[in-house]
């Protein structure tokens, strides 16, 4: 419902093209949704700033995201915003949305670049508050009418669609990158020196934790996968994650003969970064974190159940994404009727392992 009258808003509001004689001075571009989805974002964010070089860029982003726009140097200005389609836990109040609607409604936007609608997008667009807006909904809705819209088309790709459609030029050749601090870099060189004393070999970062339990590959794999890693390729072993993933690490640890280091809960999502970038290779399931990993140019594995690693897999010619060949075809469900584990749990530690030998050896 919220596509649809985000897509036909569009259609009677708002021209297709934009005028190249006024270009905007300030755009809003909207994707308050998950870690990996707003770097999915960042060849448009990169093809915005290209075509608009004096504009001034905010971006309206998942509250969660907020430290992640201080490494995307396109973006001017960041608002956090917990839309509650997308939030786990605490959601936007009433009161709050109310308070930032009158903010972006006094923000004097010249244009809006819409890539995941919200009820307060869609709201702001109704009430004309742009010159000029691109939605990404819209573009969708008319690509699916023409037949010429897939439901495997990747997310990088369905980014940039509407932009091309608007006139605005887009990168022959697309790539996403994130900018770290210099400090970041000396802390994290710092943390490496104390983990990693003596050992030497390449450092293979293990995520092994998702908010959807469904995209969890065991914990036994993990740690069976880090013990051939150890004695087969002489690799350090570095597991990451939130707070809330403790427990995942532990668990792993556990089971494994060579003990991995072990920053799970102890970055915030800035330092994360760091980690990842000093990594010679990230091992992980579809999360945030295979997705910073890719974007930092890291060799990236990503292991995969339920969703789609033609949409959502990890983006670059680094990258590589496997998933079990099942007779069901991908889904974005958190419960698998058919299986307590999910399909996720059909991904056998030999294919990963000769992955990550083939990832090393190409170094």
């Amino acid at each position: 419902m919220l596509i649809l009258i985000s897509a036909l808003i569009n259609f009677t509001l708002y021209p297709n093209k934009l005028d190249p004689k006024r270009p905007p001075k300030r755009i809003l571009i909207i994707k308050p949704d998950h870690i990996g989805d707003l770097i999915l974002a960042i060849p448009a964010i990169k093809a915005i700033r290209f075509a608009f070089p004096r504009s001034r860029i905010i971006a309206l982003v998942g509250e969660w995201c907020l430290p992640l726009t201080e490494l995307i140097p396109e973006i001017d200005e960041a608002i956090g915003y917990r839309p509650g389609l997308f939030a786990r836990g605490r959601k936007s109040g009433l009161s709050e949305r109310m308070k930032l609607f009158a903010q972006l409604w006094d923000g004097r936007f010249d244009m809006a670049v819409d890539l995941r609608p919200t009820w307060l997008s869609v709201a702001l667009a109704a009430s004309k508050r742009f010159k000029w807006r691109i939605d990404r909904s819209s573009h969708r809705l008319r690509m699916k009418l023409r037949g010429r819209a897939s439901i495997w088309d990747h997310e990088v790709e369905r980014n940039l669609e509407p932009l091309k459609m608007a006139g605005i030029p887009t990168p022959s050749h697309i790539s996403l990158s994130l900018t770290i601090p210099k400090h970041i870099k000396d802390n994290v060189d710092e943390m490496f020196d104390k983990l990693f004393t003596r050992e030497t070999g390449p450092i293979v970062a293990f995520h092994p934790g998702s908010p959807v339990k469904l995209k969890r590959w065991a914990p036994s794999n993990f740690a069976e996968l880090g013990d051939r890693l150890w004695e087969e390729l002489g690799a350090r072993v570095l597991l990451v994650g939130s707070r809330s993933e403790v427990d995942i690490s532990r668990e792993i640890i556990s089971m494994m003969r060579h003990k991995p280091a072990d920053l799970t809960g102890r970055t915030d999502l800035l330092t994360l970064a760091g980690v990842l970038e000093r990594c010679d290779l990230f091992v992980g399931n579809d999360s945030g974190p295979m997705h910073i990993a890719a974007a930092l140019g890291v060799r990236t594995i990503g292991i995969f159940g339920p969703s789609s690693p033609e949409r959502f897999g990890p983006y670059g010619e680094r990258c590589l994404a496997i998933r079990a060949e099942l007779d069901c075809p991908p889904c974005m469900s958190e419960r698998c009727p058919f299986r307590a584990e999910g399909c996720i749990d059909e991904v056998k530690v030999e294919e990963v392992f000769r992955a990550v030998c083939d990832s090393l050896i190409k170094q």
